[in-house]
Protein backbone atom coordinates (compact mmCIF):
# COMPACT_ATOMS: atom_id res chain seq x y z
CA UNK A 1 0.00 0.00 0.00
CA UNK A 2 2.94 2.57 0.82
CA UNK A 3 4.25 2.52 -2.78
CA UNK A 4 0.83 3.17 -3.92
CA UNK A 5 0.58 6.18 -2.31
CA UNK A 6 4.43 7.20 -2.95
CA UNK A 7 4.26 6.84 -6.37
CA UNK A 8 0.35 8.88 -6.68
CA UNK A 9 2.47 11.43 -4.84
CA UNK A 10 5.15 11.35 -7.10
CA UNK A 11 2.74 11.80 -9.79
CA UNK A 12 0.75 14.73 -8.18
CA UNK A 13 3.56 16.44 -8.11
CA UNK A 14 4.87 15.74 -11.67
CA UNK A 15 1.62 17.31 -12.64
CA UNK A 16 1.85 20.63 -10.45
CA UNK A 17 5.42 21.13 -11.48
CA UNK A 18 4.40 20.91 -15.33
CA UNK A 19 1.51 23.15 -14.97
CA UNK A 20 3.25 25.96 -13.03
CA UNK A 21 6.08 25.44 -16.07
CA UNK A 22 3.53 26.05 -18.46
CA UNK A 23 1.89 28.98 -17.11
CA UNK A 24 4.87 30.76 -16.56
CA UNK A 25 6.39 30.71 -19.71
CA UNK A 26 3.28 32.67 -20.97
CA UNK A 27 4.22 36.26 -21.35
CA UNK A 28 2.12 38.43 -19.35
CA UNK A 29 2.03 41.22 -22.42
CA UNK A 30 0.72 41.04 -25.95
CA UNK A 31 2.22 41.83 -29.53
CA UNK A 32 -0.25 44.48 -29.51
CA UNK A 33 0.68 46.29 -26.55
CA UNK A 34 4.34 46.35 -27.87
CA UNK A 35 3.14 47.72 -30.73
CA UNK A 36 1.33 50.61 -28.75
CA UNK A 37 4.66 51.51 -26.96
CA UNK A 38 6.46 51.42 -30.01
CA UNK A 39 4.11 53.86 -31.49
CA UNK A 40 3.35 55.80 -28.46
CA UNK A 41 7.15 56.33 -26.86
CA UNK A 42 8.79 56.21 -30.80
CA UNK A 43 10.38 59.45 -29.67
CA UNK A 44 11.67 58.52 -26.56
CA UNK A 45 13.01 55.37 -27.39
CA UNK A 46 14.64 56.10 -30.40
CA UNK A 47 18.50 55.02 -31.12
CA UNK A 48 18.83 58.66 -33.78
CA UNK A 49 17.72 61.10 -31.08
CA UNK A 50 20.37 63.17 -29.72
CA UNK A 51 18.62 64.43 -26.72
CA UNK A 52 17.47 62.54 -23.46
CA UNK A 53 13.58 62.60 -22.99
CA UNK A 54 11.77 62.79 -19.99
CA UNK A 55 8.02 61.65 -20.59
CA UNK A 56 5.25 63.56 -18.89
CA UNK A 57 3.41 60.89 -16.13
CA UNK A 58 0.16 61.38 -18.27
CA UNK A 59 1.59 60.98 -21.55
CA UNK A 60 0.33 58.68 -24.17
CA UNK A 61 3.82 56.77 -23.84
CA UNK A 62 3.39 56.13 -19.90
CA UNK A 63 -0.34 55.57 -20.44
CA UNK A 64 0.47 52.90 -22.45
CA UNK A 65 3.08 51.61 -20.34
CA UNK A 66 0.93 51.07 -17.53
CA UNK A 67 -1.62 49.43 -19.85
CA UNK A 68 0.88 46.20 -19.28
CA UNK A 69 0.87 43.87 -16.53
CA UNK A 70 3.25 44.79 -13.44
CA UNK A 71 4.75 47.49 -15.88
CA UNK A 72 6.76 44.57 -17.25
CA UNK A 73 9.28 46.25 -19.75
CA UNK A 74 11.23 43.15 -19.94
CA UNK A 75 8.30 41.28 -21.72
CA UNK A 76 7.94 43.39 -24.31
CA UNK A 77 12.03 43.97 -25.22
CA UNK A 78 11.35 39.44 -25.21
CA UNK A 79 8.74 40.17 -28.22
CA UNK A 80 11.11 42.50 -29.74
CA UNK A 81 12.17 41.31 -33.60
CA UNK A 82 15.69 41.58 -34.47
CA UNK A 83 15.60 44.89 -36.53
CA UNK A 84 13.25 46.76 -33.45
CA UNK A 85 16.13 45.72 -31.06
CA UNK A 86 18.76 47.46 -33.37
CA UNK A 87 16.38 50.81 -33.94
CA UNK A 88 15.52 51.27 -30.63
CA UNK A 89 17.19 51.90 -27.39
CA UNK A 90 17.01 48.46 -24.48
Amino acid sequence: MLPGKASVLLLLLCLIVCIQKTKCEELPCTEKQKKNILSECHEILNRESMRIIIPRKNSPCCRRVRDVLHNDMNCIVKLLTLEEKMAYVE
